[in-house]
């Protein structure tokens, strides 16, 4: 055991460290990342967005036609319901939940024989938020 009185000398392996380059900020990154996939600022600006993220995984997905050809899908775009988010952030960390908001698509239903287009807003399900703190 060591007394109380004896000092301990600590060496530092690497005090003559040289910074050869600055961390980047990794959580900047996921932030810019994950907002470039929604284009949430292109959408709150009122913007048209652009062919990225998940407006391209709907523009794949879409138009979809009914087996026997007498009507089809089309996608006519997406939004992001902020006005219909369940629980806050805090509620969702507490719960060990996510926090998320609802997709919600714009669909033409398109009647082949007749030519009437219906268009309507689907709720296509909840995407999660990253907060900014990246979590």
């Amino acid at each position: 055991m060591l007394k109380k009185s004896k000092t301990i000398e600590r060496v530092y392996i690497g005090k003559d460290f040289v910074d050869v380059m600055e961390i980047p900020n990794l959580v900047d990154i996921q932030l810019t990342s994950y907002d470039r996939f929604l284009q949430l600022e292109r959408m709150k600006s009122g913007e048209a967005v652009n062919n990225q993220g998940l407006e391209e995984v709907f523009q794949t997905i879409f138009p979809v036609d009914s087996p026997n050809g007498d009507m089809q899908l089309e996608y006519a775009g997406y939004k992001l319901d902020f006005g219909n988010i369940k629980l806050t952030e805090k509620d969702c960390k507490s719960k060990g939940l996510t926090y998320s908001v609802p997709v919600k698509a714009t669909v033409n239903l398109i009647f082949q024989d007749t030519g009437e287009i219906r268009q309507k807003d689907i709720y296509f399900g909840d995407i999660p938020l990253m907060t900014n703190r990246g979590t």
